[in-house]
C-alpha cells in the first residue's frame, strides 16, 4: 500500500521545494531564497562581532567598578564636595541600569526593517563613544553620572539587545549554545585590562585619560557593526526590503500594513511585540531576570569589599576579579562545550527538542541554585583563601547562567509556536529582549542601593551577600516550578495523542478487513496538514489521525512524500 502525503505550501513563503526524487526516509530537498543572505560561515562573525559589544556592553561597567577608589580620590581632591557630594559609584550602577533598560527601545527600533538592527548597533556605538569622551571633561561624579552613567548607558542599551537578538536568528537550532557562551567571555575580558590600562595611562596623561583611550576603542564598534553585522532575510518574507522603511514590512507578527494615519509611535509600539505577554513562561522568564539583575550585580561588585573583610591585602584584592574573570571564561566554555552533544547528535526531531529544551532549564536552574546558596552561606567562608574559593564557584556559575538567560527566552518565545512559525518566532528574540533585560536593569538598580543599605546597618557584606543569594535562589524556584509544570503538562498531551493513536490502531487492525481489501493495495491521500493534524480520507470515509510530518534535516514541511502506510490505515469496507 502507497500513501501519498500532499502540504499546502503557503502564500507568503520564501522557501521553495522540490517534491521530486523525495527518499522513502522523510526528508525533502530544497533551497532558501537566500540572495541577500551572507554565507552560512557567516554566523561565526556575527558571535566575534557580540564578543566585542558584549565586552564594553556589559563588561565595562565592572571594569570601571575596579577604578572607582581611584578616580574618587581624583574628583574629592578636585572638587571636594563634603558631605552633600554624589557618591561616584552611582555611576557604575546608573550605567547598569540603562545599559539594559533601554533594551525596550532598542528592540522597537531594531525590528522596524531588515538593515535596522546594524543600524541601531552603530547609533548606540556613536553615542557611547560620545560618553566617554564628555566623561573626559567631568570635574565631579555628579557630572560623571550624567555623562558615564546616562549617555554611555543609553549607547550600550542601543548596542546589545540588537547585536544579541542576531545570534538566534542565525543560530536555528544548532550552535546557539556555544555561540552565546563565546559571546558572553567578553563581559569578563574589561576585568583582566582595565586595571592595568588606568595604571598605564596614568603614568603618562592622568587619570581621567583613561575615558579617552576607551572611547577611541568603543569607536571601532560603529565600523564593526556596520560592516559585519549583516542582516538576514525572514525566510517567511521575500528578499524584497522596498517596503521596509514603511515600519510594516519586517513585522514580527506580519500584521496589516499601517494606514497612512498611523503615527510612527503606533507603528514603534507595534513593533515591541506586547503579545508576547500571551506567554505565561516568557512572563515567567521577565519576572525571574529582574531577581537575577538584583542578586548577579551584587555579588560581582562586591568581591573586593567581601575579601577585605577577610584581610585581604591589595595584592589579593586585584587578584581577586582575575580569579573570578578566569572562572567565568572556564563556565562559559564548559557550559558551550557541554551543550554540543545534545546540539550535534544529528537528531533534531521533536522529541530530541525538547530533551535538550529540558536539559538547558535544569542547567540553568543548578547553575541559579548553587550560585545562590554559595552567596548566602558565604559567611562560612572565614579566610581569603575561602573566600577564593567563593569566587571562582560564583565565576563558574555564571559562565553558565549569562548566556542560558538569552536561550532560556528564545527557548519560551518558541513555545506554543508551531512548526510553521517557528522561524517567525526566531525573529521576536530581539523584542523578548527588549522586554526581559529592563526587569534585568530594574533589578540591578534596586539590589545595589539594597545591598549598600544592609552593608552599612549590619556593618558587614554578609548580608549582602546574603540577599544576592536568596534573589538568584528565588528566582531558580519561579522558573524551575514554571518550567517543569510545562515540560510535565506536554509529557501528558503526548501520553493521550499516544493512547488515542493505540485505539485508533485496534479499532482499524487487520483482523476486521475483508480478506480482497487486504490483499489490494490502496492509495491513502492525506491532506490539509497543519500543525501535524491531518485528515486521512479513505474509500470507507474519513478517519481523524495525529500524523507527524517533518524533514529532520532542513527543518521544513516536506511537500510530496510516498511511503508505505501501516496496515490499520485502510477503513473496514
Amino acid at each position: 500500500m502507497e500513501v501519498e502525503v500532499v502540504d499546502k505550501k503557503p502564500k507568503s513563503s520564501g522557501v521553495s521545494f522540490s517534491a521530486q526524487d523525495v527518499p522513502d526516509g522523510g526528508k525533502a530537498t530544497g533551497t532558501m531564497d537566500d540572495t541577500d543572505n551572507p554565507p552560512d560561515w557567516w554566523k561565526w562573525i556575527i558571535v566575534i562581532c557580540n564578543f566585542l559589544i558584549v565586552t564594553f556592553a556589559v563588561g565595562l561597567s565592572h571594569g570601571i567598578w575596579l577604578i572607582l577608589d581611584d578616580l574618587r580620590l581624583f574628583y574629592d581632591d578636585y572638587n571636594y564636595h563634603g558631605d552633600g557630594g554624589t557618591d561616584i559609584k552611582w555611576t557604575v550602577y546608573i550605567n547598569i541600569f540603562f545599559t539594559f533598560f533601554f533594551g525596550l527601545l532598542a528592540a522597537g527600533v531594531a525590528n522596524i526593517g531588515k538593515n535596522w538592527p546594524r543600524f541601531t548597533v552603530c547609533c548606540g556605538a556613536i553615542i557611547s563613544t560620545l560618553g566617554l569622551f564628555v566623561s573626559w571633561f567631568a570635574t565631579s561624579a555628579g557630572v560623571l553620572c550624567v555623562t558615564y552613567g546616562f549617555v554611555t548607558g543609553l549607547g550600550f542599551g542601543l548596542m546589545l539587545t540588537p547585536s544579541l537578538g542576531l545570534i538566534p536568528r542565525y543560530f536555528d537550532r544548532r550552535g546557539l549554545d556555544i555561540a552565546l557562551s563565546l559571546a558572553y567571555i567578553g563581559a569578563s575580558i574589561c576585568l583582566f585590562f582595565v586595571p592595568p590600562l588606568f595604571d598605564f595611562i596614568t603614568e603618562k596623561y592622568g587619570k581621567r585619560a583613561t575615558f579617552v583611550i576607551l572611547a577611541c576603542m568603543n569607536a571601532q564598534l560603529a565600523f564593526i557593526s556596520l560592516a559585519f553585522l549583516r542582516p538576514i532575510t525572514r525566510p517567511d518574507q521575500s528578499s524584497n526590503d522596498n517596503q521596509a522603511e514603511d515600519g510594516y514590512d519586517d513585522e514580527i507578527d506580519g500584521p496589516t500594513p499601517a494606514s497612512p494615519r498611523e503615527g510612527r509611535l503606533t507603528v514603534f509600539i507595534r513593533h515591541i511585540d506586547l503579545f508576547l505577554f500571551q506567554k505565561p513562561m516568557f512572563v515567567t522568564m521577565v519576572i525571574a531576570m529582574f531577581f537575577i539583575g538584583a542578586g548577579h550585580n551584587v555579588l560581582i561588585l562586591h568581591l573586593q569589599q567581601g575579601a577585605m573583610e577577610r584581610g585581604a591585602d591589595d595584592s589579593e584584592l586585584q587578584m581577586l576579579p582575575i580569579y573570578y574573570g578566569i572562572a567565568m571564561v572556564i563556565g562559559c566554555l564548559f557550559y558551550g562545550i557541554f551543550s554540543l552533544p545534545s546540539e550535534c547528535c544529528g537528531c533534531q526531531d521533536k522529541e530530541s527538542r525538547n530533551y535538550t529544551n529540558k536539559v538547558r532549564l535544569l542547567k540553568f536552574g543548578v547553575a541559579l541554585a548553587v550560585v545562590g546558596l554559595v552567596g548566602i552561606f558565604s559567611f562560612l567562608a572565614t579566610s581569603f583563601s575561602g573566600f577564593i574559593a567563593v569566587t571562582i564557584v560564583i565565576g563558574l556559575g555564571s559562565g553558565f547562567y549569562l548566556p542560558l538567560m538569552v536561550v532560556m527566552v528564545k527557548v519560551f518565545v518558541h513555545r506554543g509556536e508551531g512548526r510553521q512559525n517557528h522561524a517567525k518566532s526566531r525573529w521576536r528574540v530581539t523584542a523578548a529582549l527588549g522586554f526581559a533585560f529592563p526587569a534585568f536593569g530594574i533589578g540591578a538598580l534596586v539590589g545595589l542601593p539594597v545591598a549598600d543599605i544592609l552593608n552599612e546597618r549590619m556593618d558587614n557584606y554578609n548580608s549582602s551577600y546574603f540577599l544576592a543569594g536568596a534573589a538568584l535562589l528565588l528566582a531558580c524556584i519561579i522558573v524551575m516550578i514554571r518550567g517543569t509544570a510545562t515540560f510535565l503538562r506536554d509529557a501528558g498531551q503526548r501520553l493521550r495523542k499516544s493512547i488515542r493513536r493505540k485505539s485508533v490502531s485496534s479499532k482499524y487492525n487487520n483482523e476486521d478487513m475483508p480478506m480482497e481489501a487486504q490483499n489490494q493495495p490502496q492509495t491513502v491521500n492525506i491532506l490539509n496538514v497543519v500543525h501535524n493534524e491531518t485528515h486521512i480520507h479513505t474509500s470507507g470515509g474519513e478517519v481523524n489521525r495525529v500524523y507527524a510530518i517533518e524533514d529532520t534535516k532542513d527543518k521544513r514541511p516536506a511537500i510530496q512524500r510516498t511511503q508505505s502506510a501501516p496496515d490499520y490505515l485502510v477503513a473496514n469496507q
